[in-house]
């Protein structure tokens, strides 16, 4: 989104802070379409964005993702993204999700939620569950 006609006859340094300025205002807006888009079909986070912030704290300390080259806010626009929702300051949220008594409720989750169903599955291989 080049707001200047010729930014080549800035002076030195500031050509590369006008570089960084389009790009943030650039995923300023295409944060900002995804946050005003309606009626998208498509998966839709339905937890809680701690639980969202969870994931994409884990995501990138598994290094998962990219070969771990990826930060967690191009996680989270990844996420936003893909469940059509609206983040927020995941900085902030992480800050208080250390705070919490317990920090991993959704990751503990998950994992209970995934041995119920390994052992579902091993109790009755014949079932399919998909």
């Amino acid at each position: 989104m080049p707001i200047l006609d010729d930014p080549q006859g800035m002076p030195p340094g500031f050509q590369e802070l006008y570089e960084i300025l389009c790009q943030r205002l650039d995923a300023l807006e295409q944060e900002s379409e995804l946050v005003t888009r309606k009626n998208i079909a498509g998966p839709q986070w339905t937890g809680s964005l701690a639980w969202l912030n969870e994931l994409i704290y884990s995501l990138k300390e598994a290094g998962v993702i990219n070969n771990g080259n990826i930060t967690v806010s191009e996680i989270a626009l990844a996420l936003q993204q893909a469940f059509n929702i609206a983040i927020g300051n995941i900085y902030r949220r992480q800050q208080e999700n250390r705070l919490r008594h317990d920090p991993t409720p959704f990751l503990d989750l998950l994992k209970a939620k995934y041995m119920a169903y390994i052992n579902r599955i091993d109790d009755n291989p014949h079932s399919s569950t998909r």
